[in-house]
């Protein structure tokens, strides 16, 4: 399980050590729970064969307007895949979110212990591409048929 710490005002999830290879920062955003917003950094090492070992994930309190702790908690629990972004067809178990960097893909996902299935990237990619504007979502609670003809007229 990874440690959650706090380090020179920084939210930190270690989730591993290094083993002194060659070190990559990621940084990466993502839109969090209640419209706020999560900014941090992936450090990631590349081993020999070209795989990628995540480090840690260090929360950027200036630009996050998320709660640091309650979001570190939620990073804690992330399965991440670093991987050519030649791979897509890897099967990974449901991406929550992916970045693009250069010729590489990182994708965030539910741990096995929430996923049911694994699918090819590519496939995730297209059904997190082609989610509508979650402003356009509306909640079905408490009268579905209400829910219907709201929907209709957005």
């Amino acid at each position: 399980m990874p440690e959650i710490a706090t380090k020179d005002d920084r939210v930190v999830v270690e989730y591993q050590k290094g083993s002194g290879k060659k070190i990559r920062r990621f940084d990466l955003g993502l839109d969090y729970l209640g419209g706020s917003f999560l900014a941090f950094t992936l450090v990631a090492e590349e081993k020999a064969n070209g795989a990628w070992r995540i480090l840690r994930a260090e929360i950027d309190s200036d630009d996050t307007t998320a709660d640091p702790d309650d979001a570190a908690d939620d990073l804690a629990d992330v399965r991440w895949h670093i991987f050519s972004s030649r791979e897509r067809g890897r099967k990974l178990s449901p991406a929550v979110a992916f970045w693009e960097k250069e010729n590489l893909v990182l994708a965030a996902c539910l741990s096995d212990r929430y996923a049911a299935q694994k699918t090819p990237f590519a496939e995730q990619e297209k059904q997190l591409e082609d989610m509508p504007d979650p402003e356009k979502l509306l909640c079905c609670w408490p009268s579905r048929d209400a829910w219907q003809v709201a929907r209709k007229s957005a």
